[in-house]
C-alpha cells in the first residue's frame, strides 16, 4: 500500500483526486472488474485512515466519515469517491 501511496500527490485536493482517478482508469484499462477495484478502494481507505494524517479539511471529513462508518457505509463511501474521480472524464 505505501507503494501506491508513494505515487498519489496528497498535498492538494484536486491532484489526490486526479491521481486516485488514474488509478482507477489504468485498473480498467487491465480489465480488473469494478467490485475488485472498488474492494481496493475500501482497503486503500482503511489504509489511509490508518496511516496518514489529514492535510487538508477534504481529507479530515473524509477520514472522520471513514472511522465512522461501518464496513457498508465505507463501501458505499468508496463507491461514491470511484464516482468522483471518474466524474473528471
Amino acid at each position: 500500500m505505501r507503494h501506491i501511496l508513494s505515487r498519489i500527490d496528497m498535498s492538494n485536493w484536486q491532484r489526490w483526486k486526479e491521481n486516485l482517478g488514474d488509478l482507477v482508469e489504468f485498473a480498467q484499462e487491465l480489465g480488473v472488474p469494478r467490485d475488485r477495484v472498488q474492494q481496493l478502494a475500501v482497503n486503500f481507505g482503511d489504509y489511509l485512515a490508518e496511516h496518514v494524517d489529514p492535510s487538508t479539511p477534504q481529507y479530515e471529513v473524509l477520514k472522520e466519515l471513514w472511522q465512522a462508518g461501518s464496513p457498508d457505509e465505507r463501501n458505499t463511501l468508496a463507491a461514491l469517491m470511484m464516482k468522483v474521480v471518474e466524474r473528471r472524464n
